[in-house]
């Protein structure tokens, strides 16, 4: 890719990041430390990565996705992961509303099931393209 920006609310996965960036030589990415509510750019991108973060985000979730519409370009596409799909009891609603805005481009499922936190830890992925203008 010409350049990518990431965000964490958390400096440490910031931190984390870089190192990464410096290890693997890559000079294209921009890592900075910021809420979503504390997030100003007016960029736009190509890819949108959220990876089960909305419930985290202190925001509701048509206002979240709005968020991310905001920041994807038309014809973009975004990955979007839900959370644990037995804590996420609204996700089939949360579901709906992201295909009712974006095309699905393909979907599955992730189990990372350690059974530490909840009694599975199966959450749903989402490949959504943007529509173009």
């Amino acid at each position: 890719v010409k350049s990518m920006d990431g965000f964490d609310v958390d400096e440490n996965y910031i931190e984390l990041a870089k190192l990464v960036q410096q290890h693997c030589g890559r000079t294209n990415c921009n890592f900075f430390p910021s809420s979503l509510k504390a997030f100003k750019s007016t960029d736009t991108y190509d890819f949108v990565v959220s990876t089960a973060i909305h419930g985290w985000s202190g925001m509701k979730f048509p206002d979240y996705v709005s968020f991310l519409d905001r920041h994807l370009r038309p014809g973009g596409v975004m990955l979007f992961e839900s959370h644990e799909l037995d804590a996420e009891k609204d996700w089939r609603e949360k579901r709906a509303h992201l295909t009712s805005r974006y095309s699905v481009l393909d979907s599955g499922i992730i189990d990372d099931t350690d059974k530490s936190i909840y009694a599975s830890e199966i959450r749903e992925f989402l490949i959504l393209s943007k529509h173009a203008l």
